[in-house]
């Protein structure tokens, strides 16, 4: 009997050694098991239940074990279970996303997705243990080694910016832009990125502005073409600085608008009014304060206010202190005339306004800026009070405010063009200035100056500009008066105008300087 039981015991030893070395395996496997994390995307494209793996540091630090959709069938919802060892990414702190192959301009990235399959890649972060994050749409910008201070810029239209782009500090790459997107009120804004180490240069006073692709400037030594950088002429850039401005530390998470152009950025000034009679031209953002020719300062508004335009604007800091009262402020605007082209500048940047310190003691806000009047009007004023003539066309594309022109200099002006009584010719009614009045003789012949006169030669082309026509696209009348000059003509009259000269018109003199005038 005894030996029957002990069979039976050592029987049942082999079971329970396998039952408890079982036992033993489990317990070893639960316990080198790290946490369940749920993460919810948009969506999951590649994703699968016991395939997909979780990429920290190129390790594999955790399997997906379900994909699943919520409940009102929005988002995808991914339950990963992490490695004991990758236990600390299950903190607040943390970032995932899918990982998936991408190509664009920038380069490629995610390759070996297209081998082994779309992936789950972590960022740790720091924080309290959580078990449900938000996965991000996209892959961050910065590695994981560094820790970014972030900053939001408003702006009033979306950027050329693509994500990566560069961030720099008086040319030197701090961070990149990490999105672009539209506020909960439908208003564009751009977040940044800034590397940890880098987060100093950052003020309350910083004032961050585009870096255009490509830049133009127009002057004597020609045409200047600059552009950033590759980087910066395929993703575009943004740029800051606080051009020596002080300022407290800029607390993460802050928001700051973005400007449209370095020059708006270093007009941070105090604000000042300038009243213009009339402001064409003017616009705010672009059209510069110059002193001494050189820009030292923006326009940031403009505005009608009871009939005149008032222009706020801001100049450099380094300018400022010339804010002084009695400072005068003029608009300068291209000027094509016959004694030249005044302005040409501003035919490519734009009007600008011209500014002298005033000799005052006192800063001032609000000054009365000058309007030039236009050298034509100038003319059309001194013709009207000079002495008048009619010629008659039997059609003309002459128009009011074409120069009447002696010998290539403007002596008058077309003042008026209408239909003749009886409808058959247009009359032209044109002053001449006093001081040249006693030129046009009664027996002076009047033609229209088409621009352009040209001659072929042997060996050479000669191209001749009688007038600045082309400019003004009004056209010009020239006349001539023979040698055997008549009498001054009298006010009022009748001339024809012929439409082109005769050979013999250019070989006239001029009327005696002296004498010979009767009246």
């Amino acid at each position: 009997m005894r030996g029957r039981n002990r069979q039976i015991s050592l029987a049942w030893l082999f079971p329970l050694i396998a039952l408890a070395a079982a036992g033993w395996m489990f317990a070893t496997h639960v316990m080198s098991r790290g946490p369940e994390i749920e993460i919810s995307f948009i969506d999951a494209p590649g994703i699968e239940a016991g395939k997909t793996a979780l990429i920290y540091r190129g390790v594999v630090a955790g399997k997906v074990v379900k994909v699943d959709l919520n409940r009102t069938l929005t988002e995808a919802l991914v339950t990963v279970r992490l490695e004991k060892f990758a236990a600390g990414l299950a903190v607040e702190g943390s970032d995932f996303w899918i990982e998936r192959p991408v190509l664009s301009l920038q380069g490629a990235s995610g390759l070996t997705s297209l081998i082994q399959g779309n992936s789950i890649r972590a960022r740790m972060g720091t924080g309290k243990h959580r078990h449900q994050f938000r996965g991000l749409e996209s892959s961050p910008v910065l590695s994981m080694d560094d820790t970014a201070l972030h900053v939001r810029l408003q702006c009033e239209e979306t950027q050329p910016l693509d994500r990566g782009a560069p961030v720099t500090f008086r040319g030197v790459r701090v961070g990149r832009v990490c999105e672009q997107s539209l506020s909960e009120q439908g208003k564009p804004y751009i977040d940044l990125e800034i590397q940890n180490t880098k987060a100093p240069l950052l003020k309350t006073s910083s004032r961050f502005w585009v870096v255009p692709a490509t830049s133009v400037t127009l002057g004597p030594g020609g045409i200047k073409l600059d552009f950033s950088g590759l980087d910066t002429l395929i993703q575009g850039g943004v740029a800051f600085d606080d051009f020596g401005v002080p300022g407290a530390p800029l607390a993460d998470d802050s928001t700051a608008p973005l400007l449209e152009s370095e020059a708006l950025a270093r007009a941070c000034g105090t604000p000042f009014v300038v009243t213009f009679e009339g402001g064409r031209g003017i616009k705010a953002g672009q059209t510069r304060i110059t002193y001494l020719g050189l820009p030292v300062g923006m326009v940031t508004a403009a505005r009608p206010v009871e009939g005149r335009v008032e222009v706020t604007a801001q100049l450099d800091r380094a300018y400022d202190h010339l804010r002084r009262t009695g400072s005068e402020f003029t608009l300068i605007e291209p000027v094509v005339s016959m004694q030249g082209i005044r302005g040409l500048e501003t035919l490519i940047t734009g009007v600008a306004i011209d500014f002298l310190p005033g000799g005052g003691s006192s800063m001032a806000t609000r000054f009365s800026g000058t309007v030039p009047s236009q050298p034509q009007q100038e003319f059309m004023e001194e013709s009207e009070a000079g002495r008048k003539f009619r010629l008659l066309s039997s059609g003309t594309t002459i128009g009011v405010g074409a120069a009447v022109i002696y010998r290539g200099t403007q002596v008058g002006t077309v003042l008026e063009k209408k239909l003749s009584g009886d409808g058959k010719s247009v009359e032209l009614r044109i002053g001449v200035q006093e001081q040249h009045a006693r030129l046009v003789r009664e027996n002076t012949v009047f033609w229209e100056e088409r621009g352009l006169r040209g001659s072929v030669g042997f060996v050479n082309i000669r191209i001749q500009t009688a007038t600045p026509l082309p400019l003004t696209g009004t056209g010009a009348i020239t006349f001539a008066t023979p040698d055997a000059a008549g009498p001054v003509a009298p006010s009022n009259k009748s001339f024809v105008l012929y439409d082109k000269p005769r050979r013999e018109w250019s070989k006239w003199n001029s009327p005696p300087a002296n004498g010979g005038d009767k009246r």
